[in-house]
This record gives C-alpha cells, sequence and structure tokens, in this order.
C-alpha cells in the first residue's frame, strides 16, 4: 500500500496504461501467451501507452507513480522484452479475467482517454488502432505478427551516449 497525494494523476496514468493493455490482449483474441508471442501487438501496446503519456503530459498532468515514467525514456526494443515477460507473468490472469468481463469499462475508458487526446495536438495512431479492438465482433490480428517494424533509433543513441561516456571516462582515468 502507497499513499498517492495525486490521485486524479495516478488514475489518469493508470487507464493510459491499462486501456492500450486490454486493447492489445483483445487483439490477440483474449489469450496472454499469444499476446506475448505478438510482437505486433505488443509494439502497439507500447507505442499507446506512450500517446496515452504524452496527452497527459499535453495536460500538465504528472505521470504517477514516477517509476512509470521508464515507458517515456527506455528504448522500444528493451521496453518490448519487459512487455513480454510482463504479460507472460501470474499475475496476468487475474487481468485477463478482468479485461473479459469489463468489455464495456474498457471501452467507457477508451472513450475518455481519446476525448482527453482529442483537445491536444497529439498523434494517437497506435491507440486508434487498438481501439477497434473493442468490438468483440473484430477478428484478432494473426498469432505471431511481427510486421510493425520496431523502432530501433533509441537504442542506438543510448549506445553511442554510453560508448561516448565511456571512452570519455577512459581518457581522463588514463
Amino acid at each position: 500500500v502507497s499513499i498517492c497525494s495525486n490521485m486524479d494523476a495516478w488514475l489518469k496514468t493508470h487507464v493510459a496504461e491499462i486501456s492500450p493493455t486490454a486493447n492489445a490482449l483483445y487483439m490477440a483474441g483474449v489469450d496472454a501467451g499469444r499476446l506475448a508471442r505478438t510482437r505486433d501487438a505488443l509494439v502497439l501496446m507500447l507505442r499507446a501507452i506512450r500517446e496515452g503519456y504524452r496527452v497527459l503530459s499535453a495536460h500538465g498532468i504528472p505521470i504517477t507513480p514516477k517509476s512509470h515514467r521508464i515507458f517515456q525514456w527506455l528504448p522500444e526494443p528493451l521496453l518490448l522484452v519487459i512487455m513480454r515477460r510482463m504479460v507472460e507473468s501470474d499475475t496476468t490472469s487475474i487481468k485477463i479475467g478482468h479485461a473479459l468481463g469489463a468489455r464495456n469499462e474498457m471501452k467507457t475508458i477508451a472513450d475518455e482517454l481519446r476525448g482527453l487526446a482529442g483537445t491536444t495536438s497529439i498523434s494517437t495512431p497506435a491507440t486508434d488502432r487498438l481501439y477497434q479492438y473493442l468490438d468483440a465482433n473484430v477478428e484478432p490480428i494473426p498469432a505471431g505478427s511481427s510486421e510493425i517494424p520496431v523502432n530501433w533509433n533509441a537504442l542506438w543513441i543510448a549506445l553511442g551516449v554510453f560508448a561516448a561516456l565511456a571512452a570519455s571516462l577512459s581518457l581522463v582515468l588514463c
């Protein structure tokens, strides 16, 4: 248990995370194993979470708790590994049960988040693509689909910065 001094920000951060997660789960046929093996669904989930965070930031709403800001700065390939493991965890079965029984609730929070996004200039293509899977009649994405390219740019930049720092440190220490 923890105390949060800004419950509104915490709840909105939770919505920015849970809506894309549930929608990606619907995209994968409400099968956590299939979601973990379907890179396209994971990529869209991660990008939609980031879009949601940008929408919140545009409204001056801080990402709460602060530890969740990791989604904003970790490179996409690393986050995909983390998210795949999260989806495969034991606690996922609880989330799947909730997503199965709460499709109307998930649509409501997705609509609220999209409404908030509509008052900004933030583009939400991943959120918009995942949104269609709230409709139970929409066919899930093929298992294992990996057509969406992963954004490696941030990883290469991070490795370049690390290499530059290591080189600078070695010059100082010599």
